[in-house]
């Protein structure tokens, strides 16, 4: 099973900003990215960083 939450929002007229978090609960890891947007009526450009670390250590 695994969850995502994804987020992106308009800061200027041609200009997106957001953010993603996901969950992979049976591999016990998560993935955070920041995405940016930026068009005009000739062009789209899309840039993502993701960063993906273990979130969870079981410790008994």
């Amino acid at each position: 099973m695994h969850s995502c939450v994804f987020f992106l929002k308009s800061v200027k007229k041609n200009l997106s900003l957001g953010t993603e978090a996901f969950w992979l609960e049976q591999q016990r890891k998560s993935r955070v990215g920041f995405c940016a947007r930026y068009d005009t009526k000739k062009m789209v450009k899309f840039f993502v960083l993701v960063k993906l670390f273990i979130t969870m250590i079981n410790i008994k």
